[in-house]
């Protein structure tokens, strides 16, 4: 018997074709070849299976899409949260010479609101990079670089203590510029 080369039309690698026969298997990639008269359909059968692969891939990637933009909507929400806490602590934070009883409530309300900004500032960071879905480009598999988590809680971090920080200075600002005293 003869054998004749021939590339696989999927991945390109070398296939052995015996004369005569009308299928074969790539030994690399897996596909089954149809030769001669049947090659049309085969090939028509591998852009159909391509075809249902990236019709597939489109909901994988659509649904990511969907858990990005709802893992990115709560990250909002934790950082709009921290500066409001934020805010509120350092408004409600001051040293004043009389300390009435109203004051003394005040400044307790404006600890526990300062309490609950760097509450959710160190847990709120380790919960939204565990469940962090990643980046990817469409059609493209997705490739974890080594501490992605880590990677993302650090920048969850540092970008929610600057947002502390914005909105302790925005409260500080406001007390001195409007003179606001209670």
């Amino acid at each position: 018997m003869d054998i004749v080369k021939i590339q696989c039309p999927n991945c390109g690698a070398p296939i052995e074709r015996k004369q005569g026969a009308y299928f074969g298997k790539c030994p690399f990639c897996g596909v089954e070849i149809g030769f001669d008269e049947m090659k049309e359909e085969v090939q028509f059968g591998a852009m159909q299976n391509r075809i249902n692969f990236l019709e597939n891939q489109d909901q994988v990637d659509l649904a990511h899409r969907k858990a990005l933009d709802k893992w990115l909507k709560g990250r909002t929400i934790m950082f709009i949260a921290v500066f409001i806490t934020s805010f509120i602590g350092f408004m409600l934070v001051g040293t004043h010479e009389d300390k009435t009883g109203t004051e003394e409530f005040m400044t307790g309300i404006g600890v526990i609101s300062m309490l609950l900004s760097f509450f959710t500032l160190f847990i709120g960071p380790i919960v939204a990079a565990s469940v962090f879905p990643g980046y990817r480009s469409p059609n493209m598999p997705q490739i974890p670089g080594e501490n992605s988590k880590l990677k993302m809680w650090l920048k969850l971090t540092v970008t929610g203590i600057l947002i502390a920080l914005a909105g302790a200075l925005t409260a500080y600002l406001l007390y001195n510029i409007f003179d606001i005293r209670r």
